[in-house]
């Protein structure tokens, strides 16, 4: 009926013009020209619903294709609410691609959980110490089109870490569901551990710590104690090494340190500045290097001759290390076997009068 109508119009509009020289005058008018207001009187008006007569099929298709054609605009709309990529996997791609400062600026960002879709540019290079520009740098070697992308992305992150925490936390559960949700977390990052450290590894850090003259630990906070329950299993068999849990200390030793001996270092992130930088500076001076760390794509994991990775994801509750840390001191336990193994004699020997000792001082 619409076009009937358009069409009785067109002809209205022609009729009711002059002569002239116009396109319309001689017929060559256009579907244009149709949209401007018409000319009619009321009696054509109103017959003309009668002369066209009803199309109801040919009406509804045209409605159908006015509904289905798309628009600029949706498109546009659709575009805009793409979702921000996800912060994890991007650091799981890409991680390896940031040098160590860009490393240490962005897990600053992300320890310091209060990013937001509010934080200003200034502010986050304010807060890690450095410039803009490198902040945007690391934005797009992660894969963002820019910092209002990865702010959005560390906003989402934390808000996710939250949820997680009070999921972890069971508020709604008594204290079998707790225990039973711990255990069960335990007993998956044994499992995990299992499957990614690798028994290769596992020989060659043996190896490097049976043939080594001088045997040095690093590590800071919570790994400073793993480094320290190492030295005290390792002890027991009578292979001797020192800890350090300062990164004062931790640089001297590294100064001292030269060719056949090794430094075994500990850090869940493989972040930790302090232990970065000596067991870089120990590698240089020619000692070899073991980590113990979560993630091989890590900057210590990275600059280690071997290393112990478990790649785990943490527990906001217990810590983020927490699950790692289950782990490293499960994969402790196996260096300690396999180092033992080098010259189990010896060892025994040693587990012997170290347990003795103990014994008389009523250990």
């Amino acid at each position: 009926m619409l076009w009937q109508l358009n069409r009785l119009t067109c002809r209205g509009f022609r009729s009711s013009c002059g002569s002239g020289d116009s396109p319309t005058d001689r017929g060559e008018w256009s579907s244009a020209d149709c949209l401007e207001t018409p000319r009619m009187s009321k009696t054509a008006l109103l017959e003309a619903p009668k002369l066209a007569g009803p199309d109801p099929g040919r009406e509804a298709k045209v409605n159908g294709a006015h509904r289905e054609r798309p628009s600029c605009c949706s498109g546009s709309a659709k575009q805009a609410q793409l979702p921000t990529p996800s912060l994890t996997g991007r650091l799981r791609e890409r991680l390896s691609s940031l040098t160590a400062l860009e490393s240490h600026a962005l897990f600053t960002l992300l320890h310091r959980g209060a990013t937001g879709e509010d934080t200003l540019l200034k502010c986050a290079a304010g807060e890690t110490g450095v410039s803009e520009a490198l902040i945007v740098k690391i934005a797009k070697k992660l894969g963002f089109e820019g910092f209002r992308q990865l702010r959005e992305a560390l906003g989402e992150h934390n808000r996710l870490a939250q949820a997680d925490l009070n999921e972890e936390l069971c508020v709604a559960e008594g204290a079998s569901a707790r225990l039973r949700k711990v255990l069960r977390a335990s007993v998956q990052a044994l499992e995990q551990g299992l499957a990614h450290v690798s028994p290769e590894a596992l020989e060659r850090a043996a190896d490097s710590l049976h043939a080594a003259r001088q045997r040095d630990f690093y590590g800071e906070g919570g790994s400073g104690q793993v480094a320290r329950d190492a030295a005290h299993q390792f002890l027991r068999i009578g292979v001797r090494a020192s800890v350090f849990d300062d990164g004062q200390l931790m640089l001297m030793s590294a100064a001292l340190l030269r060719r056949g001996d090794v430094v075994m270092a500990f850090s869940h992130s493989g972040q930790t500045a302090a232990v970065v930088e000596a067991a870089r500076q120990a590698r240089q001076n020619g000692a070899r290097l073991i980590a113990l760390t979560n993630r091989s794509d890590s900057p210590l994991g990275r600059e280690s001759d071997v290393a112990l990775c478990a790649n785990l994801d943490g527990l906001p509750w217990a810590g983020e290390n927490a699950a790692a840390r289950l782990v490293q001191l499960s994969v402790l336990d196996a260096l300690l076997s396999a180092v033992a193994q080098k010259d189990y004699a010896a060892a025994q020997a040693n587990l012997g009068r170290t347990t003795a000792a103990l014994g008389r001082s009523g250990f």
